[in-house]
């Protein structure tokens, strides 16, 4: 900002996040290297991952110094610990708030359709940034 106008900038939000294969459940656990046997690390879309939260009855916590949720679980085809972040709508809130505070110009998505057909997220840009 002490260097281009606010107005020229725009903050890029991700519909996604990332399912590490990990060496635990805690939070911060050292990634595993992924092979052919027991899969990769991995992005995953929003609607993917909102999916699979159902799917594997995740227990959804919050990471307050990323301000993400986050999530860990067993693989039911690997039998591997994996950990997922991701933005939600709660963690977006903040990241448009800083959007708003600095009077930047507005959002940039990557990438639409993302989200599938969960209006969660659209929702909250009408309630942030439309009157």
């Amino acid at each position: 900002l002490s260097q281009i106008a606010p107005n020229k900038l725009i903050l890029g939000v991700p519909y996604y996040g990332y399912n590490w294969l990990v060496s635990n459940s805690e939070p911060y656990a050292a990634r595993v290297e992924g092979d052919d046997e027991n899969g990769y690390s991995q992005s995953q879309v929003y609607d993917k991952i909102m999916q699979d939260i159902k799917e594997v009855n995740a227990n959804v916590l919050w990471d307050s110094i990323a301000q993400v949720p986050f999530y860990s679980y067993t693989s039911p085809e690997s039998g591997q610990i994996r950990q997922v972040y991701f933005e939600n709508a709660q963690s977006l809130q903040i990241k448009y708030g800083l959007v708003k505070q600095n009077n930047l110009a507005g959002i940039g998505i990557w990438a639409l359709g993302y989200d599938g057909d969960r209006p969660e997220l659209w929702d909250l840009i009408s309630k942030e940034f439309l009157k």
